[in-house]
């Protein structure tokens, strides 16, 4: 359910924002990684879970066109 919690409460209305922002607003959309775990992490599969994750926000309307989105861990500092 965690996945339906996810959609009904932020994607979904992630859509909806870039959907009814002006022409001149610039969103911004990431999927993160490394700084929000807590627990040691398979490195291949995380990377796999990020894709996963920036394919899901481009299916469920994300426009790469209109909004910004990037994976987090592939800003350096």
């Amino acid at each position: 359910w965690a996945q339906i919690g996810n959609y009904l409460g932020a994607l979904q209305n992630w859509v909806k924002l870039q959907n009814q922002a002006h022409a001149d607003d610039q969103l911004i959309f990431s999927v993160v990684g490394w700084h929000a775990l807590t627990l040691p992490q398979d490195p291949r599969k995380l990377a796999e879970a990020s894709n996963d994750m920036l394919a899901t926000l481009l299916a469920i309307g994300l426009d790469h066109k209109r909004s910004i989105i990037f994976h987090q861990d592939q800003v350096s500092l």
